[in-house]
């Protein structure tokens, strides 16, 4: 969510209802896990020249999926 700073700010909707789902779903070992491996992903990402293309998909498919789940009960997607 860093890559869209100008559209979302850190208490936005979408990182909101991410957390709440982390804290209550996700086991500690799998949030360390994310947050070993997120930075090392983002830092790749970051080095393509294309990045915005990159970072829109997994905007779309990823996180807004995810939260539209969220939002439906839908936790087995």
């Amino acid at each position: 969510m860093r890559h869209f700073v100008s559209n979302f700010d850190d208490n936005c909707e979408e990182l909101t209802i991410l957390r709440k789902f982390r804290d209550k779903f996700v086991s500690r070992e799998d949030i360390a896990h994310y947050y070993e491996t997120a930075p090392i992903i983002v830092d790749a990402i970051d080095k393509i020249q294309d990045n915005d293309s990159i970072y829109n998909y997994i905007y779309e498919n990823i996180v807004n999926a995810c939260v539209t789940a969220i939002k439906k009960g839908d936790y087995d997607f």
